[in-house]
């Protein structure tokens, strides 16, 4: 008889841990649970006469992943009604626990209390209530909330003593949680911060923190700027299924602007995409309304190996961007023109296959919009296959592009190219290369075609080279130093044929095509002549870590054919020399050095990149040095340093600088000061941005801004434990 009662409160214990941990939800009574059931207690009694199953001392009662531990527990088969007259914790597989001061639940789950409960969800959310009641097995009842997902200090462990107060939390009269919706229903709810009031709501709905996704407000954020006065953004998410989602943001601004803000996500079967909008309603800056930008992007899988793709990236004219904060974070370049295009490509072992159509809007003042091309089609072809024969790779290229611009002005070019390549490796250590190419290409024009006379051209260009490298080795203590010269000779003819301009404009000389056969970086111009070019590479591995590298070297021409500019390092006889240091400590140190420089080691260009880490500090310096160049388009001579510096104090404070310096002007460009805090429940982004200088459509301007994030509740990430700071 005894273990027929203990079998049936054992089961009653079962079904009240389910009923007060949210674990389960059910509309109907839960069914007789099959899993194994044990109990544990300093001692049993059993009274007959009574009807009544006592459990004392030590109890652990454990089913199914849950353990429910008390100290006395009491059954009376009678009335059905199992009763918990002191404190105990319940604690299920997921981590979440439920504690009380005592309860009083009925077998059949029609009714269920629970007082001074206290209820921790997904490790993160806590509630503590005077009295939880367990209603039509769905909802809970909590009287006289207190929740939040800081942690609480307390005078018994003697943490935050003296600050128990969290920094954040939401009081309510009630709290009712729906199960089977996954909501929280707050009333006369009010929201503290830090202890102080800040926001009442007679009634507040939050998705509770099991739930990834959930339609409803999310945390504003607010700002200051010289163009816009006072601002704030209020978004609202909508979860439409389990594939898509959707945000608006209310934009709003003490200058009388307010912009509405969208945004959209699918993901489906064959790929994502994803828009981004704004539209401006009321223009309180210049009275412009109607104003807005769209920026998107979305890839999809199809069948043999193609995929297609979109980038969108618009705005209704040059300066909505910049006055409503919506340029790039750190590239205020990436904003002077904007990119659009629509591709297929098919991507296998080897080959490649792209079509594409595009065309840029710029937002450059000095530029017209009239002029930019519609690049339709414009379509890329490579193959890479074993050479029969003769060995090596024998190699397949073909394109096509049509730019298209207002006035029927078009170019049109058709190209193909052909090369072979192969390198052995002789008995002494030598290695040689070897490569043909050869370069077709046929130009279409319209008749209003500007920048060339002419309707039609063509050229064909052979291309032979040859390299010889020899690469030196030498263990020196536990390092190994391996130095590589390379001498490469590379023969075109010396012709040049007139033909059309439209992607070879801007030439880079650099460490990375030192030993290029075309420093041209697209089809419309190829590198003539006979020429050699000439270096060394030196570097240095240590089984410690660090490591040195190094490049060197020249190109020397036997006829000066005046294709490069000065600027590029590239012109003349002989090339300027080019020089590459790098040296890095993993995880703590790296430097970057890239020199152009002449004989007489007059430099004109210089790009240096240094990166430190040091316990809590992180450090970035870039610094650049540039001459000017007026055929690629930059009329003046560049040379400025950017500095950045991370310190983390802690896991909860970090601090963020950033400056810009100018030494041609002597002005300081632009900077960014920053403090972020953060621990187990909220993020505060406290931050300073300043643009002193106007660049293209980027007027000077100072913005303040704050955001805070409450981690745990709304559709907000888990936060990360923490330590807690008490410095509030």
């Amino acid at each position: 008889m005894v273990l027929k009662y203990l079998s049936r409160v054992l089961l009653a214990c079962v079904f009240a841990t389910i009923c007060v941990s949210g674990a389960s939800a059910q509309s109907q009574p839960p069914p007789q649970s099959k899993e194994p059931i044990g109990l544990l207690a300093d001692s049993i009694d059993y009274n007959d006469k009574s009807k009544v199953l006592i459990a004392k001392g030590n109890v652990r009662i454990v089913s199914s992943g849950q353990i429910l531990s008390a100290n006395k527990v009491t059954f009376n088969q009678a009335t059905g009604r199992l009763t918990i007259p002191g404190g105990f914790t319940i604690t299920n597989s997921d981590g979440s626990t439920v504690k009380g001061t005592d309860a009083d639940i009925s077998s059949d789950l029609s009714r269920a209390v629970i007082r001074g409960a206290h209820i921790l969800i997904e490790k993160q959310f806590q509630m503590a209530a005077d009295k939880i009641e367990y209603k039509d097995k769905r909802f809970k009842v909590l009287d006289r909330v207190v929740a939040s997902t800081c942690y609480v200090g307390n005078s018994d462990n003697g943490y935050c003593k003296l600050k128990p107060t969290p920094f954040w939390q939401i009081r309510s009269k009630r709290v009712i949680h729906d199960e089977l919706e996954k909501q929280l229903y707050f009333e006369n709810a009010r929201m503290e911060l830090f202890g102080v009031p800040i926001l009442y709501a007679p009634y507040l709905r939050l998705p509770d923190p099991t739930v990834d996704r959930a339609s409803g407000f999310l945390v504003p954020t607010f700002f200051t700027s010289q163009t816009l006065k006072f601002g704030t953004k209020v978004p609202y998410f909508i979860a439409i299924d389990d594939h898509s989602d959707a945000t608006v943001t209310a934009f709003a601004s003490t200058v009388g602007s307010f912009v509405v803000e969208g945004q959209y996500r699918r993901q489906t079967t064959k790929g994502q995409y994803e828009l981004n909008g704004a539209l401006l309603l009321i223009d309180g800056v210049d009275d412009d309304p109607f104003r807005s930008s769209l920026k998107g992007n979305g890839a999809f899988n199809l069948k043999n190996d193609y995929s297609w793709g979109f980038e969108v990236d618009v705005a209704s004219d040059k300066t909505f961007r910049a006055d409503y904060g919506y340029e790039d974070d750190d590239n205020l370049s990436a904003q002077d023109r904007l990119f659009n295009e629509v591709y297929l490509e098919r991507n296998r072992k080897n080959s490649f296959l792209k079509a594409s159509a595009s065309i840029f809007q710029s937002l450059r003042t000095n530029e017209i919009d009239a002029q930019i091309p519609l690049v339709f089609p414009d379509v890329y072809y490579r193959d890479i296959q074993e050479a029969p024969l003769i060995g090596g790779k024998l190699g397949f290229t073909a394109n096509t592009t049509t730019l298209l611009r207002s006035g029927n002005d078009r170019y049109t070019r058709l190209g193909a190219k052909a090369d072979w390549q192969r390198e052995w490796s002789l008995n002494n250590g030598l290695l040689v290369g070897a490569r043909g190419e050869l370069d077709a290409e046929y130009y279409s024009l319209s008749d209003n075609y500007s920048g060339f006379n002419g309707t039609a051209a063509n050229r064909i260009t052979p291309t032979l080279s040859a390299d010889l490298r020899l690469p030196l080795a030498k263990s020196i203590g536990t390092a190994t130093h391996i130095i590589e010269p390379i001498v490469q000779v590379i023969w075109n003819e010396d012709s040049k044929t007139s033909t059309p301009n439209e992607d070879s404009i801007q030439v880079e000389f650099e460490e990375s095509n030192l030993f290029s056969t075309n420093r041209f970086p697209g089809f419309d111009r190829q590198e003539l002549g006979l020429r050699a070019n000439v270096g060394v590479n030196y570097t240095r591995y240590d089984p410690s870590g660090w490591n040195l590298g190094a490049t060197v070297g020249r190109v020397f021409r036997e006829k000066d054919l005046k294709q490069f500019t000065d600027a590029t390092g590239l012109s003349g006889k002989n090339s300027e020399w080019v020089s590459a240091v790098r040296i890095s400590f993993p995880n703590s140190f790296e430097l970057a050095n890239s020199v152009l420089f002449d004989s007489d080691f007059n430099i004109s260009k210089n790009e240096t990149s240094l990166k430190f880490i040091y316990k809590r500090i992180e450090v970035e310096a870039t610094y650049i040095r540039l001459e000017e160049d007026v055929i690629a388009g930059a009329s003046d001579p560049r040379s400025e340093v950017a500095l950045e510096l991370i310190f983390t104090k802690d896991e909860n404070w970090a601090y963020l600088a950033e400056w810009r310096h100018d030494f041609i002007s002597g002005d300081a460009t632009d900077g960014e000061f920053g403090v972020k805090y953060e621990n187990e429940c909220i993020e505060i982004d406290l931050y300073l941005s300043l643009q002193f200088v106007a660049s293209g459509n980027v007027e000077p301007s100072n913005e303040l801004g704050l955001r805070v994030s409450m981690a745990g509740i709304g559709n907000q990430a888990r936060a990360h434990r923490r330590k807690n700071s008490c410095v509030f």
